[in-house]
């Protein structure tokens, strides 16, 4: 049973609610549905940014952020969040966080998924592909890490989009045993900067913001014994490099390439182990070709057969 002193206050509580309701004060349920924020529209604007400052944040983010899936992610549309606000704030970049060590098993290279959400959110659905390729393909065939803020280190073509491979290629050329190497962390934070640049750097061109830069003729030193060759691939040409032992083939490199990674790159990581110690054009030709990229594999054929032909 309520005493009176109880009875009076629940009562008092009751008037109130409903004077506030009268004189149109809000109450919990309407403060909920006035403070609920429009969904924004897809796709986000694009705005150009400093691509120095989306450098520096995305390295450090890779330090602080937990990796770099999120370090590019937030290296771009964190900093349009704290430039611009509404929309760029409504997306949280935690949701990236899950993206390091190529998403745990060695796949997809983190800063590359981190980049594919970025060029989701800013992209229309039928135009998203083109660039996503253009970006995986320049991955595949980069000299990275450019950016170097901390300390220099060596670059390595990854020739693939995958973190085990990417990383791995690095790690053995560098010489490098260990995740934890401050090296190798400076190195994955230097690669994240060097893609979030590219986003950018693709997005602008792709809004006007920029023209697209003309690619230099490259040349291709060759030391004693060494001949350079020429194939045609799916997406042009296939450029390697052959070292002679006497009359057998000691090694060949792919130097260049615009295949499809993960259609073309198994043959530009598989094959050229296939020529060593080959010596005839008959040998090179009678290669087997790897299966889901046959069309690279008979063009980096046809590129040693064209270097082979050289040899005096």
């Amino acid at each position: 049973m309520q005493s009176r002193r109880e009875f009076l206050k629940s009562s008092a509580a009751v008037l109130a609610m409903g004077v506030m309701a009268g004189c149109g004060v809000s109450t919990g349920k309407a403060e909920s549905e006035e403070k609920q924020v429009a969904a924004p529209s897809f796709p986000f604007e694009w705005h150009s940014l400093d691509v120095e400052e989306v450098q520096k944040r995305t390295f450090e983010g890779f330090y602080t952020l937990g990796g770099c899936a999120r370090a590019v992610f937030n290296g771009i549309i964190g900093l349009l969040a704290e430039q611009y606000g509404y929309p760029y704030n409504q997306v949280p970049t935690e949701m990236y966080a899950n993206g390091h060590s190529g998403y745990l098993v060695g796949s997809l290279c983190g800063s590359l998924g981190g980049a594919a959400g970025v060029l989701g959110l800013l992209l229309p659905t039928d135009e998203v592909d083109d660039v996503l390729k253009e970006l995986l393909t320049w991955y595949s065939n980069a000299e990275m890490p450019y950016y170097q803020p901390d300390m220099e280190l060596i670059t390595t073509v990854a020739n693939s989009v995958n973190c085990n491979d990417s990383l791995g290629k690095w790690m053995t050329t560098a010489g490098v045993a260990e995740k934890s190497d401050p090296k190798r962390k400076a190195r994955c934070a230097g690669v994240s900067a060097d893609v979030a640049k590219k986003v950018c750097e693709l997005l602008d061109v792709h809004f006007g913001f920029a023209v697209a830069e003309a690619e230099e003729e490259k040349s291709f030193e060759c030391g004693e014994n060494q001949y350079i060759g020429t194939g045609t691939g799916m997406e042009g040409d296939v450029v390697v490099r052959v070292t002679m032992d006497g009359d057998k083939i000691a090694a060949v490199e792919v130097l260049q390439h615009n295949e499809t990674p993960g259609v073309g790159t198994p043959a530009v990581e598989q094959m050229p182990a296939k020529f060593v110690n080959l010596s005839t054009l008959e040998q090179v030709d009678g290669v087997d070709t790897i299966s889901s990229s046959t069309v690279t594999s008979n063009a980096i054929k046809d590129a040693v057969k064209d270097a082979l032909s050289q040899v005096k």
